[in-house]
């Protein structure tokens, strides 16, 4: 699933729609549920979803890792020799 850093839902005011059961390296927690929309207008590319998770990413550097309900919709090639990544819909 696809995720959102809290800081950018708490800008954005996006009331949450529920909760998932998630673990990491601190173990299992239940975080926040959000709707979401996924728009990327370089590639001529939208996706609306019901929910994308709320998470704490301060440390990772990252806005809004694409989890697997993002790329199931598309094919995604990432060439680790080359560095290159190739994306079609």
């Amino acid at each position: 699933m696809s995720a959102v850093d809290d800081s950018v839902i708490c800008r954005l005011e996006v009331s949450p729609v529920g909760l998932a059961n998630v673990g990491n390296g601190a173990g299992p927690n239940q975080q926040n549920l959000f709707p979401a929309r996924f728009i990327l207008p370089n590639l001529g590319f939208g996706l609306e979803f019901s929910r994308a998770l709320g998470s704490n990413l301060s440390s990772t550097g990252l806005i809004i890792p694409l989890g697997r309900d993002v790329l199931s919709r598309m094919i995604f090639i990432y060439s680790g020799v080359s560095g290159r990544i190739t994306i079609a819909f």
